[in-house]
């Protein structure tokens, strides 16, 4: 800008369009260095490509899924970290415990563990 443009400009007019330039100039910044992250991240992003299925498409969905969990084992991960080992099942523990206890009473000295699904809680 020249000093003739600058004495028919105001005050606010000034201060208005410096500010846009400095916003410019930011942006320009930022973009670059988007530009420089986007280049370093593109090699990882190369070697964790997933191809992302239709949600709404439920075979491709199930298929991606089989996919996911194949690869998880594959790489020597537990794709289902939720399951624990059963001792005994639920229909066996009742039959030799359901004389030998009494209500509430803990026996520590056996470890027991057992697995089911709560249908029915019932209040005394």
């Amino acid at each position: 800008m020249s000093n003739q443009e600058g004495a028919s400009l105001s005050k606010n007019e000034l201060k208005r369009q410096q500010k846009l330039a400095k916003k410019e100039q930011e942006k320009k910044e930022k973009d670059a260095a988007k530009a420089v992250a986007a280049a370093s991240n593109e090699n990882a992003k190369k070697e964790k490509k997933e191809v992302v299925a239709d949600p709404s498409d439920p075979q491709e969905y199930f298929n991606m899924r089989v996919r996911m969990i194949e690869a998880r084992r594959a790489a020597g991960e537990n794709p289902f970290p939720h399951k624990f080992h059963v001792s005994i099942s639920l229909a066996n523990y009742i039959k030799k415990y359901e004389n030998t206890m009494e209500n509430n009473e803990v026996r520590e000295t056996e470890p027991v563990s057992v697995a089911g699904k709560f249908l029915v809680k019932i209040h005394n």
